[in-house]
C-alpha cells in the first residue's frame, strides 16, 4: 500500500493536515518524488482554525516519470525493431498487451492473410553467455508454460541476439514448446528469420 505520509515528511510536510498555500508551495515537490507506478492519496485539509474538514479533501494524482533500466530501454528498442522490420501492418496486425504478469507474451499478432493468430514474447541478448542464449530462469519458463496451457492460441518467443536492439545481428522466432531457458545457438538455427517469408515458414510449418 502505497505510503503518502512517507512521500509528505521527504517533501518536508511533516503533517497529514495541510494548508491550501502549502499545497501550493509543494506541488512541485510531490511531482518530482521518485516512485515506482502512479500513486494516488487524498490530503485532508486545515482549514486554519484547526478544524479537521474531512468533508473536503483534495485528490492529487502523481504522474511518475519513472527512469527506465537500461534492460527495460533495451527491451523497448528491439519490441520496436520487430514492429517496424518484421511485423509489419501490411502483412499483420499487432496487438499490445498489457499484462499485470511479467512471464505473458507482449503481443498478439495476427497474419491478416491467413487469419493466422499467434503470442509473441519479445527478448534480446547482446551476446551469449556460457555458450547459451540465456534468457531466463526454469521458473519463467514454467509461467509461460500455465500460460500455453490455457491458450488455444500458439506462442512464439522472438529472440535478438547480438548487434544492437534496434538492428540485431540475428533473429529467431522459436515455438514455445521448443524453448528452453538456456539454448545453444544450434539449436535456435532452425528458427533463424529475417524476412516476412520466414516468418511464414516458422508460423505455418
Amino acid at each position: 500500500m502505497f505510503n503518502y505520509l512517507k512521500l509528505l515528511s521527504e517533501c518536508g510536510i511533516n503533517s497529514e493536515f495541510i494548508s491550501f498555500e502549502d499545497l501550493k508551495i509543494k506541488r512541485k515537490s510531490l511531482n518530482s518524488f521518485s516512485s515506482s507506478k502512479e500513486s494516488q492519496f487524498k490530503l485532508k485539509i486545515n482549514d486554519g482554525n484547526n478544524t479537521n474538514i474531512q468533508a473536503n479533501t483534495v485528490h492529487l494524482h502523481i504522474h511518475i516519470n519513472k527512469q527506465k533500466t537500461p534492460g527495460e530501454k533495451k527491451s523497448k528498442l528491439f519490441k520496436k525493431y520487430l514492429l517496424e522490420n518484421i511485423f509489419l501492418k501490411d502483412q499483420f496486425e499487432t496487438i499490445k498487451r498489457d499484462s499485470e504478469y511479467k512471464n505473458e507474451p507482449d503481443y498478439k499478432v495476427i497474419l491478416k492473410e491467413f487469419k493466422k493468430e499467434f503470442y509473441v514474447k519479445c527478448n534480446f541478448r547482446s551476446y551469449l553467455y556460457n555458450g547459451f542464449y540465456d534468457w531466463g530462469r526454469i521458473d519463467q519458463l514454467n509461467e509461460f508454460k500455465r500460460f500455453f496451457k490455457s491458450s488455444e492460441i500458439p506462442t512464439y518467443f522472438a529472440f535478438g541476439l547480438s548487434g544492437t536492439p534496434e538492428d540485431p545481428g540475428n533473429l529467431y522466432l522459436v515455438p514455445g514448446e521448443n524453448v528452453s531457458p538456456k539454448m545453444k545457438i544450434e539449436d535456435l538455427e532452425k528458427w533463424e528469420i529475417s524476412s516476412f517469408k520466414d516468418v511464414m515458414r516458422v508460423i505455418l510449418d
